[in-house]
């Protein structure tokens, strides 16, 4: 008969843009699903929140300060390392559940998991070196797009001339 199911499905996020380079890594298993952000708690999401989203922009205003969908768009700003959701009880991802005590060892289980398929996979940003390589050329792409689409200087042209 047929090999038995998987019980967990991975996926990564790397970047559209490459000066946006900001990998994340996800696992879900059952009801839980795991993102690990690899530069997160480090430094912010580079992605413009008022350019990357009208919601993330809109989330800013006063009257949502206190809603869940806030906290989602900060935390889309400013990720942390480790994010956690129970789905069946949040499918919206509204509560990061990754510091709860009692889900330390689903949280480990997960962490395990995706670092385990990483290297499964051959990712290559488990060399610290092609990471740093990955962020300068990104920097470098950015500086030639700005370049290639700054407005050019208008040359005034002799009187007389078409």
């Amino acid at each position: 008969g047929p090999g038995a199911w998987r019980t967990q499905i991975f996926t990564e996020y790397i970047t559209h843009i490459p000066w946006y380079f900001y990998p994340r890594y996800a696992v879900r298993e059952g009801n839980h699903k795991l993102v690990f952000n690899l530069f997160g708690g480090e430094r912010p999401n580079p992605l413009d929140p008022d350019k990357y989203c009208f919601a993330m922009g809109e989330s800013r205003q006063p009257q949502y300060r206190e809603l869940p969908i806030r906290r989602v768009y900060d935390r889309v700003a400013n990720p942390p390392a480790v994010e956690l959701y129970d789905l069946a009880n949040d499918p919206f991802e509204f509560t990061n559940l990754a510091d709860e005590p009692e889900l330390r060892g689903v949280r480990e289980r997960l962490l395990q998991a995706v670092a385990g398929w990483r290297k499964q996979t051959g990712d290559p940003l488990l060399d610290p070196g092609a990471v740093q390589r990955q962020e300068r050329k990104g920097l470098d792409y950015k500086e030639q797009y700005m370049n290639l689409h700054r407005p050019k200087p208008k040359v005034e042209k002799p009187q007389g001339q078409p």
